[in-house]
């Protein structure tokens, strides 16, 4: 299937048997998303303007949130992964810019 989220609306699955709501604009957990990215570990998420600004969603629908080291963390609005299974989120200039790396078990990664 397919995942599709908005910055307001949630996060919905497309597939054969239409769009299923996983999460709505209603979920204080995952709001304002900006970036999805699809991996073997589940579905990650990153949200902007919160401290828990990378979320993982798993195959069992269990949700995971993780926050960032630094106030520029709060603003990603790219989340991209490398071939170790890291999580790279581009940082909006909002909130000073950069980039911030975790580990495909949620923890930052110091370079």
């Amino acid at each position: 299937g397919l995942f599709a989220s908005s910055f307001a609306g949630g996060l919905a699955k497309i597939d054969e048997n239409g769009v299923t709501v996983i999460l709505d604009e209603n979920n204080p957990v995952v709001q304002k998303i900006t970036s999805i990215k699809k991996t073997r570990d589940g579905l990650w998420m990153a949200s902007y303007g919160t401290v828990n600004s990378l979320h993982l969603l798993k195959a069992d629908n269990q949700l995971s949130s993780f926050s960032a080291n630094n106030v520029a963390g709060r603003f990603p609005f790219k989340i991209e992964t490398d071939l170790s299974g890291n999580i790279w989120m581009l940082l909006s200039e909002a909130g000073g810019g950069g980039v911030q790396i975790f580990n495909k078990e949620g923890s930052p990664v110091k370079l």
